[in-house]
């Protein structure tokens, strides 16, 4: 667990290769907070300006689903970057405790592929945004399981995050798709 001065940290909420995320509180107005820093003691020069980056763009943004940026603020050898905390969970935790129904996991595949749309509209592109990671990621599946649908779905789409939608809402109504849980 981190000490960040001017915040209680509550608790961790994601542990990742190279950052790590955690929920808390601005003691200075009592704001529930998700703070994320990069997970290097030491980060390199690239990380820091990457990370100072994703501040600059992400700062401007008022997009359905994307939290707000509030700070970017010194820590240690890098920075933490302060958001909203709007109470979400990662759909990995969502799913440790419950099996999707279709209805649930096309809702869910739509509303990520408005974002996506959102971010392409912008002309904002996330280096985890690769097709076939968002499809493996939705679906819970290997990348390997997810790469012929992948392949599928952007070469009919040709990567257009709108039609990414529209392309999966016409497989759903011919009932081409279907969720096994």
């Amino acid at each position: 667990m981190i000490t960040l001065p001017g915040y209680e940290i509550l608790n961790p909420i994601y542990n990742g290769s190279r950052t790590l995320v955690y929920r808390g509180i601005r003691l200075s107005d009592g704001c529930p907070v998700v703070i994320k820093l990069l997970r290097s003691e030491y980060p390199t020069v690239p990380s820091l300006i990457e990370f100072r980056n994703q501040y600059q763009i992400a700062k401007t943004l008022n997009l359905s689903g994307i939290t707000p940026i509030l700070d970017l603020e010194v820590y240690g050898n890098g920075f933490v970057l302060i958001m909203a905390d709007q109470g979400y969970i990662s759909l990995a935790d969502y799913l440790a405790h419950r099996e999707l129904t279709l209805n649930e996991f096309l809702r869910i595949a739509i509303k990520l592929t408005q974002i996506l749309e959102q971010l392409y509209y912008n002309r904002i592109i996330h280096e985890d945004s690769a097709i076939n990671q968002w499809i493996a990621e939705t679906l819970v599946c290997s990348l390997e399981q997810a790469k012929p649908l992948a392949e599928l779905v952007s070469q009919t789409t040709q990567g257009n995050p709108f039609f990414i939608r529209q392309f999966l809402q016409s497989l759903y109504t011919e009932k081409l798709i279907r969720f096994h849980p």
